[in-house]
């Protein structure tokens, strides 16, 4: 090691987590080191998740939008010349993840943070080994977020099995396709590949879809996926793989089956990734059952000094989450205490329609004891729905019988995850149905529908 530095913080990770934090700790004037070994900012959500995913969706979208024109009364249109072209897709989207990377740069730049690149590595309690220098620190927030698991039942050197990481280095739309697992990642992948006229089999090993989601949405998404004749193997787990074939089984049902496509896509949960901190595992740093790091409210793991971010500690993971956490690290650490609230944490899919939901769904109301209902809403009779040819959906409200509380707001529509956020907002202010009916919304809008949800 040729050089020593010294820092109040020092964050391994720059993805969403790890940048949030290391800006709340610039603003609460302590020195910061972010350290990535990647050469870009933003970590998944930037360069493989977000960024990359809704460029393709907002894609798919306008491909499955210009195939109803005439509906909208605009005749004309040659859909035979239509075609969907994977470089020209991919391109714009790489244009729009370098954008988004410049911003964080930008932002960054900003404050006073020192950008190392390398491989960091926990070498003592209160020091990190990066490159060829000792990086001491105060206080240490492991951002490092997660990774795709391999499938044991692939050869590793199988040509045509992909993850969420690695699918925008195919050359071509495939015409065919298996994705394996059918979370939010799966199943939006599974609706943009089906848009742009792949075959899709979307396989999980669970026999309901998405079962943590209201049954309503359940039930909406399922019925979604036939639209689009995207296969549904649920209940199904791929067991084996031999040459170009893909077995999977029901296990319950006693069935077997054998998928035969261009190429696999494996969607199934990620792991916490682990690298450089072996010292601490070695001094105790406790994991919880699923692999990753134990922490509290305040993201602080079970050694002093130390806190967990993000992806890591597998606690929620989606990019907003992780973005809050990294700043009730860093402010836990300034010293302005702060515990995150995982209750009113969005879910959000980008489908079409779109899905988004906070809190409790009516069944688990029930299931913590309250005594709950719900309205539901159909958005079929939204006027802004019906003058733009949306798809409709639904808002479905759960509260307390005496409707003294909010416990829960689930929504399917066009921009469904902007209307989440008013929801949040109500919710997180202790707002009653009563008082949500009380506000004036724009009309036509979608938003005026959370006013309608709630009428009697």
């Amino acid at each position: 090691m040729n050089s020593n530095r010294k820092f109040d913080v020092a964050i391994m990770g720059s993805g969403v987590a790890g940048i949030n934090a290391a800006i709340t700790a610039s603003q609460n004037n302590l020195s910061v080191s972010l350290i990535d070994m990647e050469n870009s900012l933003g970590g998944i959500s930037y360069n493989y998740g977000c960024v990359p995913t809704k460029t393709l969706l907002h894609t798919a979208y306008l491909f499955d939008t210009f195939k109803q024109l005439e509906s909208f009364g605009l005749r004309g249109f040659n859909q035979e010349n239509l075609v969907p072209d994977w470089g020209l897709i991919t391109q714009r989207m790489k244009d729009n993840v370098k954008r988004s990377v410049k911003h964080l740069t930008t932002v960054l730049n900003k404050h006073n943070i020192t950008r190392i690149n390398g491989q960091a590595k926990v070498i003592g309690p209160n020091a990190l080994g990066v490159n060829h220098e000792k990086i001491f620190f105060s206080s240490l927030i492991i951002a490092t977020g997660s990774e795709y698991p391999s499938l044991s039942f692939f050869k590793s050197n199988f040509q045509k099995l992909y993850t969420p990481k690695t699918i925008y280095s195919i050359r071509e739309i495939p015409k065919s396709i298996t994705i394996i697992g059918a979370g939010m990642i799966g199943v939006e992948f599974a609706c943009m590949f089906a848009s742009l006229g792949s075959t899709v089999h979307l396989v999980d090993k669970s026999p309901k879809l998405m079962p943590y989601m209201d049954e309503e949405l359940s039930t909406f998404l399922v019925n979604l996926l036939k639209e689009k004749n995207i296969s549904l193997h649920l209940g199904f787990e791929a067991v084996d793989n031999k040459a170009d074939h893909l077995f999977i089984k029901n296990k319950n049902k006693n069935q077997n089956d054998v998928l035969k496509t261009d190429i696999y896509l494996s969607c199934i949960g990620r792991k916490a990734n682990l690298s450089g901190i072996e010292y601490l595992l070695d001094h105790k740093l406790e994991l919880t059952k699923r692999g990753f790091i134990s922490t509290n409210l305040k993201l602080e793991t079970t050694l002093p000094g130390i806190y967990a971010a993000g992806d890591v500690n597998g606690r929620f993971m989606l990019a907003h989450v992780a973005s809050k956490e990294g700043e009730i690290a860093a402010n836990n650490i300034a010293g302005n205490e702060s515990e995150i609230l995982y209750d009113l944490m969005p879910y959000n899919m980008y489908t079409s329609p779109e899905f988004a939901s906070v809190g409790l769904t009516e069944k688990k109301a029930r299931e913590q004891g309250f005594l709950a209902h719900s309205q539901i809403y159909s958005l079929n009779s939204n006027i802004k729905v019906i003058t733009e040819g949306q798809s409709g959906g639904l808002i479905k409200v759960v509260s307390k019988l005496d409707d003294s509380e909010i416990l829960g707001v689930h929504i399917i529509g066009q921009n469904a995850t902007d209307l989440i956020g008013e929801a949040i907002l109500y919710m997180t202010s202790g707002a009653t149905p009563g008082n949500f009916k009380s506000v004036v919304h724009p009309h036509p809008s979608m938003s005026e529908a959370l006013v309608e949800s709630l009428v009697k």
